[in-house]
């Protein structure tokens, strides 16, 4: 699950390095989709031998908290 939120930060910061050159496309969403839609399939589809549950959340997890340090809302002690 950890490996997957990484995965999900890394997307979304090599996307917003793109935007900044100009690079911009459409954006980290259908590799976004792909990923939690793959992980669900091999769920699926190998039974219970993958928890893709926990790569799920861990990707949705990592997604998140890449919003939320980017964000200038945050409350800094």
């Amino acid at each position: 699950g950890s490996i997957s939120g990484l995965f999900a930060a890394a997307i979304l910061t090599l996307h917003a390095q793109k935007e900044r050159m100009g690079m911009g496309g459409r954006g980290p969403w259908p590799l976004l989709i792909f990923w939690v839609l793959f992980m669900v399939l091999t769920g699926s589809i190998g039974g219970n031998q993958v928890a893709w549950q926990a790569h799920v959340g861990g990707f949705l997890c990592g997604a998140g908290l890449y919003y939320f340090f980017r964000s200038k809302k945050r409350v800094r002690p």
